[in-house]
């Protein structure tokens, strides 16, 4: 049995979640991920700035099994071992693993070597495939409290879509689609969504979300 420890810190830990724009669409055909490429990061005075030394990050992955998008804190384990959360899917998702393993073993080494300049909160949408048809659902991490919560399987169609709050505000009001072309309807929500990063960078205010949007299918 693997005894999992508390690491006790006094920093200040930031909130993330409001970052980024991310979504499955699930659809007759199969599944469409999309996500924004922009890293931002908070400073002690609490500014949100874009992170100009990471410039543009993946938070859209896929292998044979499912697919997923992540959003809000993107950055794992403790200070000395922080890690970019796209580096660290890139060297452990293997072709095969499925989803609750992979995010198992995450979940234990975050556990194990809590980052303390955060708020332990990490989000992320599922997309996958069992004898029922294709479905998505949420997980959400809380390191602190060592908790790991998967939201009910869901095959009907449904889009499931976090981040900016701006965002999700401007999308929900977008028709949405279940029986229509897969290929075609993808590069519809790649332009929906690049129209909004367009409108939000007129705003005065810090855009979290930003170009490229990627796009990828799973079936």
């Amino acid at each position: 049995m693997i005894k999992l420890e508390a690491i006790k810190t006094t920093h200040y830990r930031k909130d993330m979640k409001n970052m980024s724009f991310v979504g499955i669409h699930n659809t007759k055909s199969g599944l469409i991920a999309f996500a924004d490429s922009k890293a931002s990061k908070i400073l002690n005075s609490g500014q949100i700035i874009e992170d100009k030394e990471r410039i543009k990050i993946s938070k859209l992955f896929k292998n044979n099994r499912f697919i997923f998008v992540t959003h809000g804190n993107n950055e794992l384990f403790s200070g000395y071992k922080k890690t970019n959360i796209e580096d660290y899917v890139e060297q452990n998702l293997s072709e095969n693993i499925i989803y609750k393993d992979f995010f198992y073993v995450l979940f234990t080494l975050l556990v194990l070597d809590k980052p303390e300049y955060n708020n332990g909160i990490y989000n992320f949408i599922i997309g996958s495939k069992d004898q029922n048809g294709y479905y998505v659902r949420t997980l959400k991490f809380d390191i602190l409290n060592e908790t790991m919560e998967y939201s009910q399987k869901n095959y009907t169609y449904q889009c499931l879509y976090g981040g900016d709050i701006s965002y999700l505000k401007m999308y929900e009001s977008i028709p949405k689609y279940f029986d229509v072309p897969i290929d075609e309807y993808s590069k519809i929500i790649k332009e929906q969504v690049e129209c909004l990063v367009k409108i939000f960078d007129l705003d005065f205010k810090y855009n979290s979300v930003g170009l490229p949007i990627n796009i990828k299918i799973f079936q």
